[in-house]
């Protein structure tokens, strides 16, 4: 089989294929984010002009300005969204080595087709783009490129900008001087995603805006392709140290404004408000993206099952979209199976003897066999990780059938891990970052109060939540920031693109290399990482 596949590649394998491609889409990404600093050292360049003309009172130059501005941050806002559709192409690429021993060859996948010709049409990346699609057709992966598919990045640089929009261009960067507030941000600014549920005072904003909306919801590219092909929004509601009856509002409040991704985890023990949240927001159960995670005391075989049906009666869902193994750690579960509450206690949660947590040795590649079974049943469509190094990663890898879809971690400004996050997207694995704003229950000092993200959310005329989460949207992962309130539950969904200065400045905290969250050391007694 080796030898007839490597004939038909021309003495290359799929391996060395896959390899090579993505070896040119990450120079391709390297380029292209050159290009959004150059784009962002010019329009510092654009907004001091700006200010200089408006005290000078000349309108005139100040719009001819700002419209260039607008253009140059909608073309910016398409190299992100190309940025991402490369990394969403790695991804399918890393799911058809996965699936490459069952099928003999690669296979024709639609995804990947639809993003090539797509990014085709960017001129930075058609001439790259269409000698991939050459090799890729000849490797089977997909067929011709289509040479009449539609447009996804309209040359809107040769269209006038909206008075609107040039005007809360004006008002923000001349602090009010020149234009006046818009209900929206400039190009950089995004609105929730609401279905058929538009509020009226933004209906009433009229076509264009609407249109520009959309526009910028696009160019964020809010949801990021597993390599399993599923989508996975990158903004969603975290369910942690959310207290009893606050969780239900919030996550039907949640849902109501446009959040399609929920985090839940069986050791939270809130999963049954959850589900009523989800059943009293009206929204389908399959427009909602689902993960929870498998608990400690059920890594072996006969409790995996257990503990996933807990977590399904508990959400009243018949699967999950993704179910992760929660920590590399187990606990002696003096129970049976069929002894496992839909809603769990926190004493049956960390069961302790003689005031220690009991640990059990169980063989990961039993836990992550019986995880596996789940997918074959179709009781979850994903499996993965969470709180799990390079090394314990580069374990599972060694051994699985099902390669695991996402790796959540702890990931805010304070704690980046960047070879962990680059280890796991460069294998096809997702990334979802939890405390992303420093929550934890020591009761330690969180990042989102630290003068730097202070700063820069008063500059930006944001929250220091919204820099956070952004930061790490700004890094290619999922983001799950927990909040019952309501504004913050809205506010903390209306991400945006920080400036490249900004970005740098809040980078320069990955140096303190702070944890906030092991229990491993604080009550565990077990080395995790």
């Amino acid at each position: 089989m080796a030898t007839a596949i490597q004939r038909f590649f021309g003495k290359k394998t799929p391996d060395e294929l896959v390899k090579k491609w993505r070896q040119e889409i990450r120079a391709q990404q390297r380029s292209i984010q050159k290009q959004i600093t150059a784009i962002d050292n010019e329009e510092a360049k654009v907004k001091r002009s700006i200010k200089q003309v408006a005290k000078k009172g000349d309108v005139k130059n100040c719009k001819m300005l700002a419209k260039e501005l607008i253009r140059s941050q909608r073309h910016k806002n398409r190299l992100y969204t190309s940025k991402a559709q490369l990394n969403s192409i790695i991804m399918q690429l890393e799911h058809q080595l996965a699936t490459i021993k069952v099928a003999g060859s690669l296979q024709k996948s639609g995804e990947v087709m639809k993003l090539v010709n797509q990014l085709v049409k960017l001129p930075e990346l058609s001439q790259s783009m269409q000698q991939m699609s050459m090799e890729m057709t000849k490797a089977g992966l997909m067929e011709e490129m289509i040479g009449d598919t539609m447009d996804m990045m309209d040359d809107d640089d040769i269209e006038e900008a909206a008075d609107e929009e040039v005007n809360n261009v004006l008002f923000q960067i001349t602090d009010g001087l020149l234009g006046q507030a818009g209900t929206v941000g400039p190009t950089l600014e995004t609105k929730p995603v609401v279905e058929e549920e538009e509020e009226e005072e933004e209906e009433e904003e009229g076509p264009e805006l609407d249109m520009m909306q959309k526009r910028l919801q696009m160019a964020l590219n809010r949801k990021l392709t597993l390599y399993t092909g599923a989508e996975i929004p990158q903004i969603g509601l975290g369910t942690w140290l959310s207290k009893p009856n606050e969780v239900r509002d919030a996550v039907k409040y949640a849902l109501e404004i446009g959040y399609r991704h929920l985090d839940c985890a069986y050791c939270y023990c809130n999963e049954d408000e959850v589900g009523q949240g989800i059943r009293e927001s009206g929204v389908p159960r399959e427009k909602i993206f689902i993960t929870s995670k498998l608990w400690n005391t059920h890594h072996r075989k006969e409790y995996v099952k257990a503990n996933v049906r807990a977590s399904l009666k508990a959400l009243g869902v018949d699967y999950l979209d993704l179910y992760l193994v929660h920590w590399p750690v187990s606990f002696v579960n003096s129970g049976t199976p069929e002894d496992t509450p839909t809603v769990p206690n926190m004493d049956y949660i960390i069961p302790k003897k003689d005031g220690k947590v009991p640990i059990d040795h169980v063989d990961d590649e039993e836990t992550w066999r019986a995880m596996e079974e789940l997918v074959e049943e179709g009781l979850v469509k994903a499996i993965g990780l969470s709180n799990y190094n390079i090394e314990k990663t580069k374990k599972i890898l060694s051994f699985c059938k099902i390669k695991p879809a996402m790796n959540q971690i702890e990931l805010h400004p304070a704690l980046q891990q960047p070879e962990l996050v680059k280890f796991c997207q460069d294998n096809g694995i997702a990334v979802t970052a939890y405390s992303p704003l420093g929550n934890n229950v020591y009761g330690e000092k969180r990042i989102v109060d630290d003068p730097i993200i202070v700063s820069v959310a008063k500059k930006l005329n944001k929250s220091p939540a919204q820099v956070c989460i952004s930061f790490a949207a700004q890094r290619g992962v999922i983001v799950i920031p927990k909040s019952v309130t309501p504004s913050r539950i809205k506010e903390n969904f209306q991400d945006f693109i920080l400036p490249q200065e900004d970005f740098d400045a809040i980078a320069s905290l990955g140096s303190r290399n702070i944890r906030y969250n092991d229990p491993g050391v604080r009550d565990w007694h077990v080395d995790i990482f």
